[in-house]
């Protein structure tokens, strides 16, 4: 089913102007004004859909969010029969929100704005829908004998999206490849879960 920020022309627009922004030039430098300007949406346009700058970015991370879980929830259909090819499904959906910059950039800024209520429950909801996310991928290896089934899904997706949001953080820090590769987690991953 597509949702109001897929079928609405202006607001897909406005998203779209408001990701290219933030990449050229970051959260706290990027202003209402940049975003009228470089979208052609008038300001009485931006504010019927948004209160702040901060609710913009709160959309695009959940647009962002949204669409790397469709991705990921299509590629558990498919029900791959390795083990290996089961993890690398995590690790491609936990790469995804970690590759493009801006979901690590919005994060970091708004992990400074969680005096605002609407800030703090996007984090909250971006988190736990990163662990409902996990707990889903878990309980379906299970379900085709690729894990234990005696793991705990909920710490261990927990765990995941901590190191998830590692690399989140990591990420924001300029020059740093850092020594935990994304190949180290999936052998992490394959150790932990691991049928005994």
């Amino acid at each position: 089913m597509l949702n109001k920020r897929e079928t609405n022309p202006t607001l897909r627009l406005l998203l779209a102007t408001t990701e290219d922004l933030i990449r050229q030039k970051g959260c706290s430098k990027l202003t209402m004004k940049d975003i009228i300007q470089q979208s052609g949406i008038s300001k009485g346009g931006i504010y019927h859909y948004v209160e702040s700058k901060d609710e913009l970015f709160t959309m695009v991370l959940q647009t962002q969010l949204e669409k790397t879980r469709t991705q990921f929830l299509q590629r558990l259909e498919k029900g791959l029969g390795k083990e290996r090819e089961w993890i690398d499904i995590l690790l491609d959906h936990f790469y995804q929100c970690n590759q493009d910059p801006i979901n690590s950039h919005i994060l970091f800024y708004l992990l400074s704005k969680t005096d605002n209520l609407l800030v703090r429950q996007t984090i909250r909801s971006y988190y736990r829908q990163l662990v409902k996310t996990t707990i889903d991928w878990i309980h379906s290896g299970q379900h085709k004998g690729h894990f234990s089934t005696v793991v705990d899904d909920k710490k261990m997706a927990d765990l995941f999206v901590l190191i998830s949001l590692g690399y989140h953080i990591r990420s924001c820090i300029p020059s740093e490849a850092g020594y935990f590769s994304m190949e180290d987690f999936g052998k992490l991953i394959m150790v932990i879960l691991k049928k005994t």
